[in-house]
């Protein structure tokens, strides 16, 4: 199976990060340093064959249900919301390993998955790694999931979609090159996008979009000539260069 682009999720906690993949509705718990550390296991093993463990939570959690959310217990951290805080509130051992949110709300992106017979690979919010998910299954203690981090080469050159996490920094393509931007709409309404470029006409819209999950959106830009663009949505801002020159 080929990687798939998807809309995704993800929320930075006191000691870790939760993922969310919307095409199989799965939150991932990684508690630990950023660049290692484990997998939370979801349902209990059973060695004559009972409940069925996965290294990830199912998301139940639908619109209408208590939203959850707030501040927590000091300035700075902050109870999660929606899915991810459905599973932070039902689970003691995720609260446990994860401490509170340091961010108020979590932030979408486009998440590109390639699973695997035993485990996954997804890309982090950065754009600039992915976790590489792994699980091994022990008779004796049931199922055991770690991740570890990678950096992905020349990203400055590589990165083709841009998200809110990427504000203030520049990327630079060649023309033709295709590049997507994916930003929430409560946070970001598309219709506050404005792009400036000097000479005019250095990117263009296209319309072959990515599937997103609403509050999500995606554009789709590629560039036609030598020039530079700033795209910017409220406090929102990136630079977009293009040079023939690029690698």
């Amino acid at each position: 199976m080929l990687p798939a682009e998807i809309a995704g999720v993800a929320q930075d906690f006191q000691h870790g990060r939760m993922l969310y993949r919307s095409d199989q509705r799965r939150i991932y718990v990684l508690c630990g340093e950023p660049d290692a550390g484990r997998v939370l296991v979801a349902g209990q093993y059973n060695p004559q064959g009972g409940v069925r463990q996965t290294p990830f939570f199912a998301d139940t959690w639908q619109e209408g249900d208590d939203p959850g959310g707030g501040p927590g217990p000091t300035p700075g951290l902050f109870v999660p919301q929606r899915g991810f805080g459905k599973v932070w509130r039902e689970q003691s051992e995720v609260r446990q390993c994860l401490g509170y949110a340091t961010t108020a709300r979590d932030t979408g992106y486009v998440l590109i998955a390639q699973d695997f017979e035993l485990g996954a690979i997804l890309s982090a919010p950065d754009g600039q790694s992915i976790y590489s998910i792994t699980t091994e299954f022990f008779r004796s203690g049931g199922l055991v999931a770690a991740y570890t981090r990678y950096s992905l080469p020349d990203q400055s050159a590589q990165q083709l979609t841009i998200t809110e996490w990427d504000s203030g920094k520049t990327f630079t393509y060649r023309p033709t090159v295709r590049f997507t931007i994916v930003l929430d709409h409560q946070r970001y309404p598309r219709e506050h996008l404005a792009i400036a470029c000097d000479p005019v006409g250095t990117i263009g819209g296209i319309s072959n979009l990515p599937a997103t999950k609403p509050p999500l959106y995606a554009l789709r830009f590629a560039g036609n000539h030598p020039g530079t663009c700033v795209v910017r949505d409220d406090d929102f801002a990136v630079t977009i260069k293009i040079d023939n020159t690029a690698p």
